[in-house]
Parts: structure tokens; sequence; C-alpha cells
């Protein structure tokens, strides 16, 4: 018997048409699937947390994604089993951990924009194996570290990605 949430969740799932904005007032946000169409941005706020769902959980952008926290208050990409930030969204104890490849990816595609500075992407990476997959956008990543992913951390197929000050 486990105790119950002192905490609130945010689902998410389908397609983002206007820009958004994540708060930390609303973290942690659980995705299972999400698309963010060309011409919208999905900006996600320092202190938010990103729990993905399941090994086929992901985020396709078409448009922007700019995950900037602060050294303080960084942004997190990570497994519904990990408990350590966020909390125990899946109400389970310890009675899971999470592992590399647990979720999908960050995927973004061409045209696509994202930035991500102190962001931590980890334990995803299911398919293709990484937990950043640019297939045609323009990335820029600082002060992040993405770690625990599948066979690597980021996959640059395609497009451009600007990596510094970073921990892969």
């Amino acid at each position: 018997l486990f105790a119950p949430k002192a905490f609130a969740t945010t689902s998410v799932s389908g397609t983002i048409s206007v820009d958004t904005v994540w708060t930390s007032n609303n973290s942690p946000y659980v995705v299972s699937y999400l698309f963010v169409n060309a011409g919208i941005t999905l900006t996600i706020n320092p202190g938010v947390v990103v729990k993905f769902q399941d090994s086929g959980s992901s985020i396709d952008v078409n448009g922007t994604l700019n995950a900037n926290g602060t050294p303080a208050e960084k942004v997190y990409f990570t497994s519904i089993k990990d408990d350590s930030v966020g909390g125990d969204i899946n109400d389970d104890g310890n009675t899971t951990v999470p592992m590399a490849k647990d979720w999908r990816y960050v995927k973004f595609n061409n045209g696509s924009v994202g930035s991500f500075s102190f962001a931590v992407v980890r334990y995803a990476g299911s398919t293709p194996g990484a937990g950043i997959y640019n297939n045609g956008g323009n990335l820029t990543i600082s002060d992040s570290v993405i770690t625990n992913n599948g066979d690597r951390g980021i996959l640059n197929f395609n497009g451009t990605s600007y990596i510094t000050s970073s921990e892969i």
C-alpha cells in the first residue's frame, strides 16, 4: 500500500497546434506521444520535469522546442520510473527503476529548431537508440547532461547540432 500522491501531474498527448508554455506549477508533465506542429513553439520553463510513459513515448518536433533551465532549476526529460525528480508518478514505490530505453526520444524533423540549456535527458533511446534524435533540425545544446540512454545520447542523422559545455 502506497501513500497517496502529494503532487499533481499533467498528462499530455496529441498535437500542439498553438504556441504553448509548460511551467513548473503544472510539472511533472507525463507524455505518451506529442507532436509539435511546424510554425509552433513549445517552451519548457526552468524546473519542469517531463516524464515519458513507456518505450513508445516521444516528442516529435516540426516547429520549435525550447527547453532552457538554469543552473539551479534544470529541465528534465526522463522515464516515468525515475522517482528522483518529479516524484513517484507511477505510484509503485521502488518496485520499478529507470533504465536506458524506457522511452523513445525527442526528435527534431526537417526545418525544426531546438534549444536545450541546463537540461537533463536520460533513460531514453528505445528507438533509434538515442535520447535526442536530430533528423533535419537546427539544434543547440549547452550546459546539459544527456546520459543513460540507449546506444547513444544524441543521434545527428541530418541537420545541424551545436553542442557546448555538455556531458554526453
